[in-house]
């Protein structure tokens, strides 16, 4: 049986369900690391807990919402151990793997739901030049969860 299922339109919806339904691992975590500029959380999936680190990010561009599903369905396939002999749970103690699957959860709805989204008014209307951050980023406490690798 699959949880995730890349063959649709995936949605910031979506990957919550899914998320949610991947948190069962032992060595799982969801984390908030931050807001989009519309208050949408935007969240890292861990997995491991290991001193290595790892970042794996998508949808840094609304178009690119199928991203998000790629990584989501590896954090399933890692979940439920389908990626032997590549990737083991043992390695997970070693290392800690920290999946964004939706950098840019406000875009990809747009991208979705086009004019049909909540939020299409307010961002039609932004000014995106002249040094305008409409990433939403401000510095948050993302940056806790990110250290350089050794």
């Amino acid at each position: 049986m699959r949880i995730v299922n890349p063959y649709v339109k995936y949605s910031y919806d979506r990957m919550l369900f899914e998320m949610q339904q991947l948190a069962i691992f032992d060595q799982a975590e969801i984390i908030s690391i931050g807001k989009s500029r519309f208050g949408r959380e935007i969240l890292a999936f861990r997995l491991g807990n290991g001193k290595k680190k790892l970042m794996i990010v998508g949808t840094h561009h609304g178009r690119e919402y199928i991203s998000a599903a790629f990584i989501m369905r590896s954090v399933e396939d890692l979940v439920f151990d389908r990626v032997k002999p590549f990737v083991t749970r043992e390695m997970l103690s070693e290392f800690s793997l920290y999946f964004i699957p939706m950098l840019n959860p406000d875009g990809a709805e747009i991208a979705i739901r086009g004019e049909d989204c909540s939020d299409f008014e307010k961002i039609a209307s932004m000014k995106t030049s002249g040094g305008t951050d409409t990433s939403g980023d401000s510095g948050s406490e993302k940056d806790q969860y990110f250290v350089e690798a050794a």
